[in-house]
């Protein structure tokens, strides 16, 4: 059996090598689909199955998932929720939690990452700093999770003592090698990070980034350590400021769930007695295996439309290679025929067609795990690598769920290939094919079939073709939305003067001197500094209207310096923007959009009005200025209002001015290096990060649509190229099938145009049938994506028909090349032909 199959594989190679242009269209239509099908899944995998590589994962339960993009101090609310239910937490809530339930081991985890600046102590020079996302954790984090360390220790009980001695921190393998060098004596040594030491006591595995998926930490730090590492006023003693994540091990969920809503219903009694049935809050206990996902929300509907499409295209790949693969078994008719005359049975046929089927699998499937590998690290880069509140931060890699689909994905293609032209070798009376002519040979059934493969082909490529039209338009609207700023002259920023270690009374000083430095540039029209920074993020606080009788709203703030509408480039309308005299001690002013002016104040005049934050000060609106979508280019204008930084905002988590914000008379960035030197020379040790342009910014946040879109593109033009492909061979056969009788219509006195007219039409019909049949699936799958498109509809006439209009054009292109040669032909030769 073994040296039958040997032979078998000897022989088939012998084939394939003998036909390389067809042995090389195969592999190359194999791996294309191989390659985006497995890179595909990986993603999915990573971003939506992967377990976390901790023991025993599926012990983890998660409270509620996490779905916030940073902290949230939240006053209307007393603890942070989501559709009811809740999913941040404060410290004293998470203190009752875990002492209230002992079955469990209970942790937290800060909910967003803190991008800090990394140098070995007592060293100085910039060039020396690295950049980092470091976490805070309660000390049990790793015990919870079952984590060991790979060198030194982890975080114990005296880690999380207070007050703090000797601050300590936790770091990732992959920062270690990667920014360290992998030095084996950083245990033990000491390192600045921001403005703070922390002995560095341990490094984590390999491969283990934390329980958070796309959000790869690089070092944690006890939580202890919060309120100078997150620069916050008294996290851990506020219960209005909800900033955790909490996961736990070793309960049931529906008992530990139940006995979780009581006690913290208890303790909202006794946090805020006022304020404890503002909204139904509930704690859902979740499966935890998986971990937490502040993307996994936002990437889950796109990804799944991708693992779909990219299906797809494998389909069309099958649907062209099963068209190779017949149109070589009809070809070999004649030397299977004598191999059977010779003795040989059917079941040995069909064992080396299967054989042959078998062997171009794996050269396909190698290849294109090959390029699975490349093409993955380009989807990595389109979803990472400073790509903006949106982005994801990924550790791929190949587990047993990605080399099983990979696995199964070659076995079934090789199935396929090996199936077509043995199920075709069944259906053949081989000794009447070795009587039959060639003609007969190439006849009715045979095109049949192909005819059917390549209208599939057509109806499923439209589909790809209509959804990509439909996704790269989306994208195109949000690139061509108009900000209502100066969206191509304004430089970005970030910086954190707290984190540096400045002091307040410095950082006031510095929050007027930075943008007085950098407006004094030559070629800058304007700088300020603000919180949030534009795209960055959003500030929600709950406003009254003191003296009028209309409802409390939340509404977006802005803290920004003088000088900041200037620097953006939005237009004062009414009244006056914010000068160096509102101080601290100045009376509290704000400006407002023109939306909130509108909407917000009962039809009023906004100029004049009052808003109050806290009930001890109220804030006098005195400008009005024009909308911009500063907050979100998804969403039109919303109301807003903007406070000058310098006067106080009543609130427990301090709001740092952590975005620069540079308008420029040309380029920005020409100007990023003189605005780094005037920033060192208002504060030396102060580092600016992520210097970008605010278009730069804007092309951050539409990783998810770019991800689709350009993916989108690839998989409908890989499927027109099947296509044209496919067409231009049915075409071709039926020209040669029929050469007697084209040679009969010219002897007859057909012109060359007619007989080029008689093959582009048979090409023409059947791309035709295949439209008809791809239309109602299109528009089907075009509703389905309607959730993710902008400014489009489904049903969209531009998308379906330049998807048809290109699906004719290359078909007639791929039919003309066929159509021009049986032009040709001379009618003597024709007449001659068998």
């Amino acid at each position: 059996m073994l040296e039958d199959l040997w032979h078998d594989l000897r022989y088939s190679a012998r084939n394939l090598r003998s036909k390389p242009a067809f042995t090389a269209m195969v592999v190359a239509t194999l791996a294309l689909g191989i390659a985006a099908n497995v890179a595909i899944f990986t993603l999915v995998n990573t971003v939506l199955l992967r377990s976390l590589p901790v023991p025993e994962p599926e012990e983890l339960v998660l409270f509620s998932d996490g779905r916030a993009l940073g902290r949230v101090a939240q006053e209307a609310l007393p603890v942070q929720e989501y559709e009811g239910k809740v999913f941040l937490y404060s410290y004293p809530l998470y203190e009752r939690l875990r002492d209230g339930l002992p079955e469990m081991q209970l942790a937290a985890q800060d909910s967003a990452l803190v991008a800090s600046v990394v140098r070995r102590h007592g060293t100085e020079s910039h060039s020396d700093e690295k950049s980092a996302d470091g976490l805070c954790v309660t000390a049990n984090f790793f015990d919870v999770l079952g984590v060991e360390a790979y060198r030194g220790r982890l975080f114990g009980p005296e880690d999380e003592r207070r007050p703090v001695v000797d601050p300590s921190l936790v770091l990732s393998h992959g920062y270690w090698q990667r920014q360290l060098g992998g030095d084996p004596q950083i245990v033990g040594t000491k390192l600045t990070v921001n403005a703070s030491q922390y002995t560095v006591v341990g490094i984590t595995p390999p491969g283990f980034t934390g329980a958070t998926v796309g959000g790869a930490t690089d070092f944690w730090v006890p939580i202890n350590m919060a309120e100078a590492f997150t620069r916050t006023s008294s996290p851990l003693s506020e219960p209005r400021y909800s900033w955790l994540h909490l996961l736990g091990r070793g309960a049931t969920l529906g008992g530990a769930e139940v006995k979780a809503n009581v006690i913290m219903r208890s303790a909202n009694v006794d946090f805020f007695a006022e304020k404890r049935e503002a909204v139904p809050q509930r704690i859902e206990l979740l499966p935890g295996a998986t971990g937490f996902s502040r993307m996994r929300r936002n990437f889950r509907e796109p990804l799944l439309i991708l693992m779909a499409g990219v299906l797809l295209l494998q389909l069309i790949v099958c649907l062209n290679v099963s068209h190779l693969m017949l149109s070589r078994a009809l070809s070999r008719q004649q030397e299977m025929s004598i191999r059977a005359a010779m003795g040989a049975t059917r079941a040995r046929v069909v064992r080396q067609l299967l054989t042959e089927g078998l062997l171009l699998a794996a050269l396909g499937a190698a290849t294109g795990l090959i390029g699975a590998r490349w093409l993955t690290d380009v989807l990595v880069s389109l979803t990472s690598s400073n790509s903006g509140v949106l982005a994801l931060n990924l550790v791929v890699d190949t587990d047993t769920r990605v080399s099983l689909f990979a696995l199964g994905l070659a076995l079934g293609t090789a199935l396929l290939l090996g199936l077509v032209p043995a199920w075709h070798s069944l259906r053949t009376d081989l000794q009447g094919a070795l009587r039959a002519t060639a003609q007969a040979t190439t006849g009715g059934a045979r095109q049949r079939v192909s005819r059917v493969l390549l209208v599939s082909q057509v109806a499923l490529s439209l589909v790809l073709l209509v959804a990509a039209g439909l996704l790269a338009a989306s994208l195109g609207n949000l690139r061509s939305v108009q900000l209502g700023v100066d969206q191509e002259h304004i430089l970005m920023a970030q910086l954190n003067l707290e984190m540096a270690g400045v002091s307040e009374e410095r950082a006031q000083f510095l929050y007027e001197d930075i943008p007085r430095r950098v407006a004094a540039l030559p070629g800058v029209l304007g700088a300020s500094l603000s919180h949030p920074g534009a795209l960055d993020g959003r500030t929600n606080f709950t406003i009254t209207f003191p003296g009028t009788d209309l409802p409390e709203k939340v509404l977006t703030l802005y803290l920004v310096t003088p000088g900041y509408f200037d620097a953006v480039g939005m237009r004062i309308l009414r009244g006056r923007g914010f000068h160096s005299s509102d101080s601290r001690d100045a009376p509290r002013v704000a400006v407002v959009n023109e939306s909130m002016a509108g909407s917000e104040f009962g039809g009023r005049d906004a100029l004049g009005q009052r808003i109050r934050l806290d009930p001890r000060h109220d804030i006098e609106v005195v400008g009005v200025v024009s909308d911009a979508r500063i907050r979100s280019i998804r969403r039109k204008a919303e109301p807003m209002f903007f406070l000058p930084a310098a006067q106080p905002h009543g609130m427990p988590a301090r709001l740092p001015l952590d975005s620069l914000e540079v308008r420029a008379l040309g380029d920005p960035l020409q100007l990023a290096a003189q605005v780094r030197e005037a920033v060192a020379e208002a504060q030396s040790d102060l580092t600016l990060l992520n210097v970008r342009t605010l278009s730069e910014q804007v092309d951050r946040t539409l990783v998810r649509e770019r991800l689709l879109a350009l993916l989108a593109s690839a998989f409908g033009l890989g499927a027109l190229f099947l296509v044209a492909v496919g067409l231009y061979g049915v075409i071709s056969q039926w020209a040669s099938q029929r050469t007697r009788e084209i040679g009969v219509r010219m002897a007859l006195g057909a012109t060359p145009l007619a007989v080029k007219w008689l093959v582009l039409r048979q090409a023409l019909w059947l791309v035709l049938i295949g439209l008809a049949l791809g239309v109602p699936a299109a528009v089907a799958v075009a509703h389905l994506l309607a959730g993710l498109l902008f400014e489009l509809t489904p049903l969209d006439p531009r998308a379906l028909l330049g998807s048809v209009l290109l699906l004719v054009a290359v078909a007639t292109l791929a039919a003309f090349l066929p159509a021009r040669r049986a032009s040709r032909l001379d009618p003597a030769t024709a007449l001659r032909c068998e």
